[in-house]
Order: C-alpha cells, then structure tokens, then sequence
C-alpha cells in the first residue's frame, strides 16, 4: 500500500511541476499519465484511483490558479468575436471610424480576427497532438522497456532454474553414491566375517502369510489388511515400521520369554545375509529399545560403522565361545524398512516334529528342519555355541 501512494505522489507531483511551465503542458502530462495508465496497469481499482489523482490534480491546480478552459465564441447578432482567455473578455468595438489608408474595415478585422482565432485553436490542438504523440512514444518505448526487462527476468529465471536443476541432479548423484558406497562396505564386511544367515522367529500362524508375501512390518501389515499375530504388544523400540532380525542367532532371551507366554507353535525363519546390504537396514548394537541406542539419529544407526559396532571386541565384551559372526550382545537386533520378500528365507526350523509336519505343506520347495525341544536355534545361544 505503500508503494502505491508514493506512485500517487509522483503523478501529482509531475503535474504540478508541469504547471509551472503552461496549462497546456500540465494537460499534456495528465494526458500522458492517463495513456500510461491504460497501458501499463492491469488492476481495475488502480486504474480508477491513478485516473482519479491525475485529474483531481489539474482541476485542483486550476482552481488554485483561477483558471479555466480557453472557449472562443461567436456572436450571432452583431457579428463580433468575443475571446474568453484566462476568466477575461475582449470585444470588438461596434464603433466604426472612417476609413483611412491605414484603418482595417469592420469586416476584414473580424476577418483577421477569425483567422488569428483559428490559427491559435489550430497550433493548440497541434500541440495537443504532438504531446499525445510524445506520450504515446513514451508510452511505447517504456514498454519496450518493460519487455525488455521481463526477458530478462525471464533468461535470469530460467539460468537459475538450470543451475537449480544441476545442483539436485548433482546431490541426487552424491546420495547415490555415499549410499552406494555405504552398502559396499557393509557388504565386505559382513563377508569378512562370514555371517552364515540372519534369522526372525515367529509364530506359525503367521507363516501363509510370509511365505505368501513375504516379511512385513506391523504398519505394513495394518496398512494392507494382513493379518498377523504380534509378538510383542508394546514395542517399545517405537518403530513398527521396522522388521526385527537378528545375525545367525535369535534373541533367546526374548524367545523363551515369548514361548514360556503361549502354547503355540513356532517357527525360526532362516534368512539370506544379502538383505544387509540390499535392503533399507539400520543396525543396533543392543536391542533397539535400549537407551544407549534408541536415541541416537536413524541415519547413524544405518551407517557401516554402526553395523560394524554390533561386532566390538573391546576386552570382556564379548564371550569367548562367540564366533566372529556373533554380535557381542545377544540383544543386537538389525531393523529392516522394507518389505523382505520370501525369496529370501532359505530355510524354516521348528522345534517339533509335530510342528514341521503341520505346516510342511506351506514350505513350496524351502527346506525345512526341526530342531528338538529348547535345543538349537530354540536354547540358549551360549550353549549352541559350546556345543
């Protein structure tokens, strides 16, 4: 709003500059202004109050001055002109003198006063015009201006927008590469060390639906109307969008506690360690929930450093029955952000016979083992590792 009375200001101010000069260029400059007005703004109210402030400005001006317009008239009766010019009026005497050499008869001075008349009338409206003509050249050369200037802008614009372009391209590129990078080295390792699998226990009522499609997180699950039976109600990791793996052994701790709870079957899937490196993974070298990990940025905990921290091998971290492959704490847990298809699972371990023969059927060519009541994958990973 500002703006806009300062722009107001200035077309008052250029007419009464122009006053100064005559009435007729401050016509002009209002002229000029109601020119530009038309062209160059595109708001109907702004139209309106710029025309408004313009002429408010000459008739206030004239009024100011004591001045109106020049109208030259004629009188039908006694043949005289009469010249109104700045509010006064001069008449031509009806007297007539006798003639003489040097006296003008009646009629050729109301002849001469016509033609003065017409030719002032006529140098007025030629001045009119011409200061049209000026404004519309004006007009036309700042518009050239302006589009001049709006190519500009434009080539600006668009030279930005590339350099823009170019930059995302670029960190998009960057992003690639570092996660590129990120998975290489995740991968070496992981083979330097020979993790033999990865592993998600489960109830059997869940496996139609892995072995169907695939292992899903809770939120995948509930978004796609699968149902499941949850291990754990309160997950207090706060990350249900994550799929809970362990490396080469489970969590026996909470296994145990998870079976001594219910009477169900259940089942250890045995997964391929190719989803460290291909798969969205964040790895924990405690279980996810506890505080010395939970708080730590996701993006870390995705790093290969992070992966490499679940292996540390600082003095009496680490049992020395572990295998190189075993993270040193039995609660180490891998989280995965994505869907992992059954492609995947290598093989299905029960603790039954019983159990392995209920859901044979399901297995469609994965091999399928039991492993004895609390013994393998379903005791104590310390003992498994004696033994």
């Amino acid at each position: 709003m500002g703006s806009i009375v300062a722009w107001q200001l200035a077309v008052a101010l250029s007419v009464a500059v122009s006053r100064v000069f005559s009435s007729k260029a401050m016509i002009g400059v209002a002229v000029i202004w109601t020119a530009l007005t038309f062209l160059m703004v595109w708001a109907n109210w702004l139209i309106a109050l710029q025309l408004v402030t313009a002429w408010g400005s000459v008739g206030l001006l004239m009024v100011v001055f004591g001045e109106r317009p020049s109208i030259a008239s004629k009188s039908g009766c006694a043949g005289n002109m009469q010249l109104q010019v700045n509010g006064s009026v001069a008449a031509e005497s009806a007297t007539v003198d006798l003639p003489s050499p040097l006296t003008v008869a009646p009629d050729e001075a109301g002849a001469v006063t016509t033609k003065e008349a017409n030719a002032t009338e006529t140098r007025s409206v030629t001045a009119t015009i011409a200061s049209l003509l000026a404004g519309a050249r004006a007009v036309e050369t700042s518009n050239t201006m302006l589009q001049g200037f709006n190519k500009a802008m434009g080539d600006i614009n668009d030279g930005l927008q590339i350099q823009i372009d170019k930059v995302e391209a670029n960190r998009e590129i960057s992003m690639q590469l570092l996660l590129r990078m990120r998975r290489e080295a995740i991968q070496n390792y992981a083979r330097e060390i020979a993790i033999p699998h990865l592993v998600h226990f489960t109830r059997c009522e869940n496996l139609p639906g892995i072995l169907d499609r695939g292992l899903m997180s809770i939120s995948t699950c509930s978004k796609e109307g699968v149902a499941f039976v949850r291990n754990d109600s309160d997950r207090r990791d706060g990350q249900p969008n994550g799929i809970s793996l362990s490396i080469a052994f489970p969590n026996y701790l909470m296994f145990y506690k998870y079976r001594m709870q219910t009477g169900a079957d259940w089942a250890v899937l045995l997964i391929s360690p190719s989803v460290l490196w291909e798969k969205d993974c964040a790895f924990y070298s405690h279980n996810a929930a506890d505080a010395r990990v939970s708080r730590e940025p996701l993006d870390k905990m995705k790093s290969s450093q992070a992966f490499r921290d679940m292996f540390v091998e600082e003095p009496g971290a680490r049992e020395p029955s572990l295998r190189r492959f075993d993270p040193s704490d039995p609660q180490a847990e891998i989280l995965v952000f994505e869907t992992v298809p059954s492609a995947y699972i290598e093989a299905v371990a029960f603790e039954t016979r019983e159990a392995r023969a209920r859901y044979m059927h399901l297995m469609g060519g994965i091999e399928s083992f039991y492993a004895g009541t609390s013994k393998g994958l379903f005791g104590s990973r310390s003992k498994a590792r004696v033994n």
